[in-house]
């Protein structure tokens, strides 16, 4: 092919020159890369770190404690929906009918409680939550996967007159429960060496959490024997979690000065 305005041979020329300059670079790049392997390997993982890095900058970036929170609150929303649906008419017009439908009604209030105290003690942790870090995340659908299985144990409960096993399905969520709830305290909280106010509630909540965690385990072993010792165990355990806050006006009140305190400074870093 001749180009316009040039001269075949011309033209031959300067592509094999330029072909041939060609050659020598990437033989000359080729050198280098093999001469200095192990700084392209570690320019490489550096690479990886940055990308990495960014990724996690762009999680705790765009799902922060406060959207955490509201996902979290309709996650309960639906719980708490799918409990109403459960709910059964009596089959006739009459209070007898209606008497009959009492493990139903035992079962809707127990779950309700049940969420309601979940639910506060979820949002008592999420106060102290700087920024969403993956493990937060992973430890806060680990703690409200059980949760959407209370609605199911305990009208499994009900309907069978705490029979032996679905005694044990009820221990066995709501020991999930207290699992979930220790390792979403334990992200929560954060973790500093001098001693203040917030770490000594974050090691009065754990020590609460794993002291309810063994009560919970020995209620699972005493269902299959004693199936009404371990509901009324549990009962009682879940019921000591009314108040989020550990006992203490003054210490609570500090607590929940730093929280606030901690969460302005979060969102004003962040702007």
């Amino acid at each position: 092919m001749t180009p316009p305005g040039g001269h075949p041979l011309l033209f031959s020329e300067a592509c094999y020159c330029c072909a041939l300059e060609f050659c020598r670079t990437a033989r000359s790049s080729s050198r280098g890369k093999y001469a200095s392997g192990g700084k392209l390997r570690l320019m490489s993982v550096d690479a990886e770190d940055d990308l990495v890095t960014d990724r996690k900058w762009h999680l705790t970036r765009s799902i922060t404690p406060e959207r955490l929170a509201a996902f979290s609150d309709n996650v309960f929303a639906v719980i708490i929906t799918i409990m109403v649906l459960q709910l059964r008419f009596p089959i006739e017009p009459t209070f007898r009918a209606l008497v009959e439908l009492w493990p139903t009604a035992i079962s809707y209030a127990v779950s309700y409680v049940l969420i309601t105290i979940v639910w506060m003690n979820h949002h008592f942790l999420l106060r102290f939550a700087r920024v969403s870090t993956p493990r937060l995340i992973l430890s806060n659908f680990a703690h409200m996967f059980p949760a959407s299985l209370v609605p199911f144990s305990t009208a499994w409960l009900a309907e069978t007159r705490i029979a032996a096993v679905p005694a044990f399905v009820y221990a066995s969520v709501i020991l999930m429960l207290g699992l979930g709830y220790h390792a979403l305290a334990w992200e929560t909280f954060p973790r500093t060496e001098r001693e203040d106010t917030t770490q000594q509630l974050r090691r009065r909540a754990l020590t609460r959490s794993g002291v309810s965690i063994g009560l919970f385990a020995m209620a699972m072993l005493l269902s299959l024997k004693l199936p009404w010792v371990n509901f009324a165990l549990v009962s009682l355990v879940v019921l000591t979690y009314i108040c989020p806050e550990l006992p203490g006006r003054r210490a609570r009140l500090q607590a929940a000065q730093q929280a606030d305190a901690l969460r302005i400074r979060t969102k004003t870093a962040r702007l």
